[in-house]
């Protein structure tokens, strides 16, 4: 969901600046703001400031308290999603969300943006982020009712793109959001630079 249906970065890097001034640290050198979206937020509390797991789990607390009250709708919609769902739907496709974003935070932003009506099934990260992208998408499919070697993974991170390898599942990677970028060498997975662009890719 985050860097491949919403922007949400404003709101989780706000979150980020008031959780490092709660906790009194600093950003290391070489380590940006962007660097925390897209994992799960204790994980990159614990790697990118190298806190250890209690310590990652409190910056973890006072970040999502945070960002649930004050920042969780500072987020946008990219540019000719809401078309391409609106045809993904005319054409008959099966939609989920599979997302680390915790799952009550992503439910509140799909239906703020109206996203909703959209997807099917939508899973997220559990409460303590024990849930990996592979048992999320698992979940997903499940939920579809329908099988892996059918689908297909669109995502904008290699967290995305190895969970889909992991599941032997096609991957579609996007350049719009937080992870790719257009000149990132790929070799078996197809890259897209606009959201009109995966309708060449895909197919009942």
């Amino acid at each position: 969901m985050d860097g491949c249906l919403l922007n949400t970065s404003r709101g989780i890097e706000t979150s980020i600046e008031y959780t490092l001034r709660e906790i009194g640290e600093t950003l290391p050198g070489g380590v940006s703001l962007s660097q925390f979206i897209g994992p799960p937020i204790q994980h990159s509390f614990k790697h990118l400031l190298n806190l250890n797991d209690n310590a990652a789990l409190d910056a973890a607390k006072i970040f999502r308290d945070y960002y649930k009250e004050d920042a969780l709708f500072l987020a946008e919609v990219y540019p000719g999603i809401i078309n391409l769902l609106q045809e993904l739907n005319r054409r008959g496709f099966l939609l989920g969300i599979a997302t680390y974003k915790r799952e009550d935070y992503a439910l509140k932003l799909i239906r703020h943006f109206g996203l909703d009506v959209s997807f099917q099934t939508m899973r997220g990260a559990d409460m303590n982020g024990v849930m990996t992208k592979t048992d999320i998408i698992c979940e997903c499919v499940r939920e579809l009712g329908c099988q892996i070697p059918n689908g297909v993974m669109i995502g904008d991170t290699m967290h995305d793109l190895g969970a889909a390898r992991a599941l032997d599942m096609d991957f579609i990677g996007v350049t719009w959001g937080y992870g790719f970028k257009s000149d990132d060498i790929k070799n078996d997975w197809i890259q897209v630079n606009y959201p009109s662009d995966i309708l060449e890719y895909i197919a009942l």
